[in-house]
């Protein structure tokens, strides 16, 4: 789950709240706890309207959706300016801590959530020092501290109806673009020409790149290695093989589709057919299992198998 530039649109957020609420449900988290800086902001705070604070800063959600901002007094008015927190606390030269002490110890929850993963970026904000800081603050709670991951995709990943027009509206751009490149892709052009007129196409639409422009599109030609890298300044050849990975941006919604393309009116060799088979009929696999409640790695391993068993690594 990379998170682009842009934050969740306010009447998006609302909406949302509902999915977080019912997954703290499930899980008996009864809040959840972002906690930030100046200097290293968690990945979440645009999205929770808590961005560009610079004391140390609690957005906290609570399992009934009540939302409490607990803020330096110079932020007080900034945050309220965002009209999301039903209730913004300051504090002054006594830190942070006496606050959070008072509020986590009126409510007593037996679960609060934090910004810390082991395999998602987004969900771990929660720096060592700052992670230290609130278990001395809490010190009574700091072990019902759990990991808020869960709650963190399910803010960005899981997404109700307008945003998953938003996210076809970005497929069907980039694929626009990718029926338009396959123009540049010829013998005697270069990766770096296919990478720059798919930048022209963009820049032509108004669009930007899904992740890093200099990377996107990453142009690799015949047996170039496979990296994130825009290009490596390799011709074309009759009967190569040119792989894309591009993606575009659309108010906020990114794409990201990779293509094979084979050079030449030659026939396409059988071992390639037969990897092309494979991996449609692996997808077709995934999909077949992809259902509400089933979890993500059944659907992987639906899809992986099928490879395994055609002796694929």
């Amino acid at each position: 789950m990379k998170l682009s530039g842009s934050p969740l649109k306010i009447e998006f957020l609302k909406k949302k709240l509902k999915f977080v609420r019912e997954t703290m449900d499930a899980q008996g988290v009864d809040m959840w706890l972002t906690f930030t800086r100046e200097g290293n902001e968690d990945p979440l705070v645009q999205d929770l309207r808590f961005n560009d604070l610079t004391w140390r800063s609690a957005a906290i959600i609570e399992s009934d959706g009540k939302k409490t901002a607990i803020v330096g007094s110079l932020e007080e008015e900034t945050v309220r300016q965002q009209k999301f927190y039903d209730e913004i606390i300051g504090y002054g030269s006594e830190g942070a801590s006496p606050k959070l002490k008072e509020f986590v110890r009126k409510r007593k929850p037996k679960k609060i959530a934090v910004n810390t993963s082991y395999d998602e970026g987004a969900a771990d904000g929660l720096t060592s020092g700052m992670e230290r800081y609130l278990k001395v603050a809490l010190k009574n709670y700091s072990k019902r501290l759990v990991s808020g991951e869960d709650l963190a995709i399910t803010l960005r990943a899981r997404l109700i109806p307008a945003e998953v027009e938003l996210v076809k509206k970005s497929i069907a751009e980039c694929e626009k673009i990718y029926d338009s490149v396959e123009d540049a892709i010829k013998p005697g052009k270069r990766d770096r020409d296919v990478h720059d007129f798919a930048h022209k196409l963009l820049s032509e639409r108004k669009l930007d790149s899904a992740w890093a422009y200099d990377r996107c599109p990453s142009v690799v030609v015949a047996n170039a290695p496979m990296a994130h890298v825009g290009y490596y300044g390799t011709k074309i050849k009759e009967g190569d093989f040119v792989k894309l990975d591009f993606g575009v941006k659309y108010d906020g919604y990114s794409s990201d589709i990779q293509r094979n393309y084979f050079v030449g009116s030659g026939r396409v060799p059988k071992g390639v057919e037969q990897m092309f088979k494979t991996a449609r009929d692996a997808n077709d696999a995934a999909l077949a299992a992809l259902k509400p409640g089933v979890p993500g790695y059944k659907v992987d391993q639906a899809g992986r198998s099928l490879i395994v068993k055609r002796r694929y690594p």
